[in-house]
């Protein structure tokens, strides 16, 4: 067994253990507090991570690969970090409290934002070290905590208070953890008051601009899917019965982006360019059957009478363009082609929302339909991706 391969399946079996946390974090939600709840959690936290895209200010697919060149990077991160958990805190509080943005706002979804930004911090740090298990570890901790604090808050809090405070206390105190066990990594954090820091930061401003495009198009992406699905299905059962069998999907996706969070290290990327299209095929086969494994006793678990079996079934087969997407966008970033990856986002956010419309326009408004479209996205996104790499190619040579 080759050491990537090992590598992957640690830090899969890892992140695989986190995700059946929030798994049943999810079940325990849709069970305890009911389905209108959950519904408006899941489009709550969508609008935060949108919010967020503050964060990328100083782009994660520059800094990440910008640090292995420059270790004295890390202190300009940290600073800007520094600065982006207030601004975070400052900005999420005012909408919540002064606008309609949220659909059940509490104080807790701030204090849940400013976790994100040291999360960011941490997640760049130890992916450009190469030490991906560790950040990994922490959200394990994370999404154990969380279930704990679930169930210690479901008779004592109201229910969006409860579902909130669990996330944001326990994603909270799983950092804090690591920082307690890593006191010398609080050091780079002192560039807060170094001049040279913030002036590496600025000075390297013309080679961020190409990231903004693909910052914004990228955290459309990854919230676009809630916040139209809210705007398709009337109902909030309908609504909490997509969003549960699209659950599924996000398990075994995010244990293909293992591969990706991997590639971030530069000599990890050149050994995952050796593995063959076979193995690549068999990594799809086996996200899918954990798509469908997954999604299945999340449904039979939850408290929903109307399971959306065909719809799951349909969305598993997302996984095999998420996973060859996934490998070129690595590549892309690591050789700075953010506007190839950018292309490709456009893409998929064209298909999804026309598809959307469409469904609206004739009436045929379904959850099947609906996951039927999103496989036809991602599909997209990957064929203009995979396009735009042959193109290079030619130009190249």
């Amino acid at each position: 067994m080759s050491a990537l391969t090992k590598l992957f399946l640690g830090s899969s079996a890892t992140s695989a253990a986190a995700s059946g946390l929030n798994l049943l974090g999810t079940v325990l939600v849709v069970r305890w507090f009911g389905a209108p709840t959950y519904a408006h959690y899941v489009v709550d936290l969508a609008m935060v991570s949108l919010m967020m895209t503050i964060l990328e200010i100083v782009p994660s697919n520059y800094s990440v690969f910008r640090i292995q060149d420059d270790p004295t990077w890390q202190r300009s991160v940290a600073a800007q970090i520094s600065v982006t958990i207030v601004l975070a805190l400052v900005v999420v509080t005012t909408l919540g409290s002064f606008s309609s943005l949220f659909q059940a706002y509490t104080g807790w979804i701030a204090v849940y934002a400013g976790t994100l930004a040291v999360k960011r911090y941490l997640d760049l740090r130890l992916q450009s070290s190469g030490r991906l298990q560790e950040f990994l570890n922490i959200e394990v901790v994370s999404s154990f905590l969380r279930l704990l604090l679930l169930g210690a808050f479901s008779t004592t809090h109201a229910k969006g208070t409860a579902v909130w405070s669990s996330l944001a206390l326990g994603t909270a105190l799983s950092q804090a953890s690591w920082w307690m066990r890593n006191p010398k990594e609080l050091a780079a954090f002192s560039g807060f008051l170094d001049s040279r820091a913030w002036t590496a930061l600025a000075a390297n401003t013309p080679a961020y601009v190409p990231y903004y495009g693909g910052i914004l198009l990228k955290r459309l992406k990854d919230n676009i899917v809630p916040i139209v699905a809210n705007r398709l299905f009337v109902s909030r059962e309908v609504l909490a019965t997509f969003l549960l069998a699209l659950r599924g999907v996000v398990f075994a996706v995010g244990q293909v982006r293992i591969l990706e969070a991997l590639m971030n290290h530069r000599a990890t990327l050149n050994a995952a360019a050796a593995i063959s299209r076979r193995n690549y095929r068999l990594v799809a086969l086996a996200a899918q059957a954990v798509c469908v494994t997954a999604s299945a006793a999340l449904m039979v678990s939850s408290s929903l009478k109307e399971l959306p079996w065909l719809a799951s079934l349909i969305l598993s087969f997302m996984v095999w363009p998420v996973l060859y997407l996934t490998i070129e966008r690595a590549k892309a970033y690591s050789t700075f082609h953010a506007n190839r990856v950018n292309a490709a986002i456009s893409a998929y956010l064209v298909v999804v929302v026309a598809s959307a419309y469409l469904l609206r326009l004739s009436g045929y408004v379904s959850v099947t339909a609906f996951a039927g479209a999103l496989v036809l996205a991602e599909s997209c996104g990957y064929a203009v991706l995979r396009l735009s790499a042959r193109k290079v190619s030619v130009v190249a040579h």
